[in-house]
């Protein structure tokens, strides 16, 4: 029997998301999901792996010797501050020795505005334009986006809608790069777009666990999707166009990604964008339910898959 490694702390109800309290998926969810892997492999369960250290370019965690093992399965928060890089480097250690699920390029990638705009674009998707700000290049990119009626400036590192500012006037822009503190900006056009059409599509082992629609309630301004708090949810079933569900699916599989999650917006003329790609998908049972979909059988299937049986 093949063992893996894991660290995926829960939450028991609907709480915020945090360095000190980790845990993205409900109790019942990761729960199923570790029954389901106990069928499979033998599992060993690690209390917190961010409490691990790199000694010569060797990952050492709770004594585990991940050499010997056949993945490591992580689902949680790491940071993202300077504990986020120890973290990073701590599962890139791993990554040396064993499978890492998901993969540390996808999170990365995923995690960074900046890095899934430009991962995208050379995967011929559809995203917003988008730029680097800073204060010395500030008048220059003005003039490269003169062409667009606003723009978004985003947190690179950024989640659940926090800290976007929507800037109607991109003659500004040198004025918001030299009142904040951040030496680079991410800013990208801002796409007129119906929220009612916004949609977020899960996917799971490279298939379709289930898709959803955000309600008035959860857009700030009636054009971002606004979670200060942290704690995800709120959310309605739906059906994806063909074309956006093969788009969250090419995106899944050039990140190689065993599960992510694409929100994506359609303008007036029907063309889609990515807004946003989820290291973290929200996977909500009663969501599971709904869909008529086993979510924790399918993440154990991918996480088969990527160990290669």
């Amino acid at each position: 029997m093949k063992k893996i490694g894991i660290w995926v702390p829960f939450r028991k109800a609907m709480t915020s998301v945090s360095y000190e309290q980790p845990g993205m998926l409900l109790q019942p969810v990761r729960d199923d999901l570790v029954a389901h892997l106990k069928k499979e492999f033998e599992v060993e369960e690690v209390e917190d792996f961010r409490r691990g250290t790199v000694v010569s370019g060797k990952a050492v965690v709770d004594g585990i010797e991940f050499g010997k093992t056949d993945a490591f399965v992580w689902f949680g928060e790491i940071g993202k501050d300077e504990r986020r890089l120890h973290n990073l480097e701590l599962l890139k250690a791993i990554e040396k020795e064993t499978c890492v699920i998901n993969c540390t390029h996808g999170y990365e990638t995923a995690m960074d505005k900046y890095l899934t705009s430009s991962a995208l674009v050379k995967e011929g998707i559809q995203v917003p334009r988008f730029a680097l700000l800073t204060r010395e290049n500030a008048e220059e990119v003005v003039e490269k986006v003169s062409d667009w009626k606003c723009a978004l400036l985003k947190p690179r590192l950024g989640s659940y809608g926090i800290g976007i500012i929507k800037i109607d006037d991109v003659s500004s822009l040198p004025d918001y790069a030299d009142y904040f503190p951040h030496e680079v900006h991410y800013i990208e056009e801002f796409i007129p777009n119906n929220p009612a059409e916004w949609i977020g599509i899960n996917i799971i082992g490279g298939e379709h666990a289930y898709s959803y629609r955000k309600g008035p309630e959860s857009f700030h301004g009636g054009w971002k999707v606004h979670d200060r708090k942290s704690v995800g949810g709120k959310m309605s079933l739906a059906q994806p166009t063909e074309a956006q569900l093969e788009i969250a699916k090419k995106i899944a599989e050039s990140l190689g990604m065993a599960w992510c999650g694409v929100d994506i917006i359609t303008d007036a003329k029907g063309k889609n964008y990515v807004v946003d790609v989820n290291a973290f998908p929200g996977l909500y049972p009663e969501m599971f339910g709904q869909a008529g979909v086993n979510g924790p059988e399918m993440m154990a299937r991918a996480i088969m898959e990527k160990t290669g049986d």
